[in-house]
């Protein structure tokens, strides 16, 4: 015979039980609380929107107008086709332009854009990435470009200078500013040039004396230069020209010429006219031809010595013919 024995059915017993159910429950609910936290990281990790970084630079700083200027740089993470273009304002405030040209990045995200800037002064520029896909619109941090204004500069004075004198001249820049410096160059040839003289500083209606030593007989050029500053490109004037001159040796070259041409005139009109026969008939210059000419005009060169020596109260000597 076989006897079963069965546990009584009783609250102890069902109390017993209770626990071991809620356990099971709480393991259940902690696993489905892990898989709904897992599924929002997935989430997450897979559709939230992701930053770009952006560096860059300009070409240069300081640029004179009318030059192209290049804005050059890299985003990070390195992703092609993400479009950009720069903008430009007058300070950080903005209001931001942008310029026409916009550029797209390569496969390793660089990115470069030539543009002539059509503003003058200094301003502020910065690159703005476009957004692409997940990841987000950037801004770069803003930098400095100095676009300088246009200068002229003009030059007068030179001429004809006689040996051993300064040569002056006035210099006139535009836009008038005070403070601007302007050299002078010499040149013999127009091709090399040299500063002479020192440098001056403009007066506030853009105007400069300079005085540039003393330089060799012949012909000299000049121009004018006016130094770049922070506002203004460098300027250079047109020539001017100088000619220095001996005035001693040019009027003894002026007095030989005129003999020889008196020399020459004397002989065409000896050959044209009949020989003198007295003093009277004598021109200049007949002397080196005519006896009677030669004696005439010894004869009135006697005569001024005389008078000379007379008018100056001294004594003349007929035996020698000399004033003692």
């Amino acid at each position: 015979m076989v006897t079963q024995e069965t546990q009584p059915d009783t609250p102890e017993a069902s109390a017993r039980e209770r626990p071991r159910s809620r356990k099971h429950v709480g393991f259940i609910a902690g696993g489905a609380v892990v898989v709904i936290l897992a599924a929002i990281g997935v989430y997450l990790m897979g559709f939230r929107p992701l930053p770009t970084t952006v560096s860059w630079a300009p070409s240069a700083s300081v640029i004179l107008p009318g030059r192209d200027l290049t804005v050059s740089g890299q985003i990070t993470p390195a992703e092609s086709g993400r479009h950009l273009l720069v903008q430009s304002a007058s300070n950080a405030n903005g209001p931001w332009q942008r310029i026409p040209q916009a550029a797209t990045t390569d496969s390793h995200g660089r990115f470069a854009i030539t543009f002539k800037p059509q503003v003058s002064g200094p301003i502020l520029m910065r690159v703005l990435v476009n957004p692409s896909g997940r990841y987000l619109e950037v801004a770069s941090q803003a930098k400095p470009v100095r676009i300088l204004s246009l200068s002229r500069i003009s030059l007068t004075g030179g001429g004809r200078i006689p040996t051993q004198t300064p040569i002056g001249f006035a210099v006139s820049v535009e836009p008038p500013s005070a403070g601007r410096t302007v050299r002078i160059e010499q040149s013999s040839d127009k091709v090399r040039w040299v500063p002479v003289g020192p440098s001056a500083q403009t007066k506030a209606d853009g105007t400069a004396v300079v005085n540039v030593p003393p330089t060799a007989v012949g012909a000299w050029y000049y121009h004018a230069k006016v130094a770049q500053d922070d506002k203004y490109a460098a300027a250079l004037s047109a020539l001017v020209g100088a000619k220095v001159v001996d005035l001693k040796a040019e009027a003894a070259k002026a007095a030989a010429a005129k003999a020889a041409a008196d020399a020459e005139a004397a002989k065409k009109a000896v050959s044209t006219r009949p020989a003198p026969q007295y003093g009277y008939q004598c021109m200049p210059g007949d002397e080196k031809y005519y006896s009677v000419c030669a004696g005439n005009k010894a004869w009135i060169d006697g005569q001024i010595e005389y008078d000379n020596c007379i008018n100056s109260g001294r004594t003349w000597d007929i035996a020698t013919q000399k004033c003692r």
